[in-house]
């Protein structure tokens, strides 16, 4: 990508990759799929969402807001520390790619052998570790540790979370609307994550403060 962008441009590196994304889900588009209708009604969600047994449930989705950071802010400050080189930020984003690919079936048969709250309580750590170290990284290699732990880590978190979910959803027989309530409280967290962060530039805050409010 990185090479894409610094040899012919953006928008050739947009169609490359909009046409590798099209051929990489063409055998889910190609799959039988098999759906069960389901209704439930969008005031349901938000009942789910704000009651008080499931306040545990609701801190966990809306912790998910920190993508948002790891989205925007993050990519922004690894250009600074790599001075805008194009060619290096795609390398580095891909050596981390490749180790967390590496690690995702390793992380998937752990949870599976062991409990999937363990996996999740020490991939939580070190996501937390991850974004405290954030603001040090400042040369490539500070950087490029500082990518891989947040994103290996961040992939034990997603897999341990998602088992946990889906078997809490299954024991009580509301799969689609455990899933969508997540769902839900993501998109909540985020939107409340970007106004703090557009209310805390606004008044001066550093980029730093943004991964503050990440490992928060």
């Amino acid at each position: 990508g990185g090479n894409i962008l610094a040899t012919v441009g953006i928008t050739t590196q947009f169609t490359v990759v909009a046409m590798l994304l099209l051929v990489s889900n063409t055998p889910y588009l190609r799959r039988p799929e098999r759906f069960e209708p389901e209704t439930m009604r969008y005031g349901e969600l938000w009942r789910q969402l704000l009651a008080r047994a499931n306040r545990h449930w609701t801190l966990a989705s809306l912790g998910y807001g920190e993508e948002l950071v790891a989205l925007v802010l993050w990519p922004i400050a690894m250009a600074i520390v790599l001075s805008q080189n194009s060619v290096a930020l795609g390398s580095l984003i891909a050596g981390a790619s490749l180790v967390t690919a590496i690690s995702a079936p390793i992380l998937g048969k752990l949870s599976d052998q062991l409990s999937p709250r363990r996996i999740l309580g020490s991939a939580t750590w070190l996501y937390l570790f991850s974004w405290l170290l954030r603001p040090l990284a400042l040369s490539p290699l500070g950087v490029l540790a500082t990518d891989t732990l947040s994103r290996v880590s961040k992939n034990g978190i997603g897999v341990a979370y998602s088992q946990v979910l889906y078997q809490r959803a299954r024991d009580d027989g509301r799969v689609m609307v455990r899933v969508m309530t997540f769902e839900l409280g993501l998109a909540v967290g985020k939107a409340l994550v970007a106004l703090l962060l557009a209310l805390s530039f606004a008044l001066g805050a550093q980029l730093w403060f943004g991964f503050a409010v990440a490992a928060a």
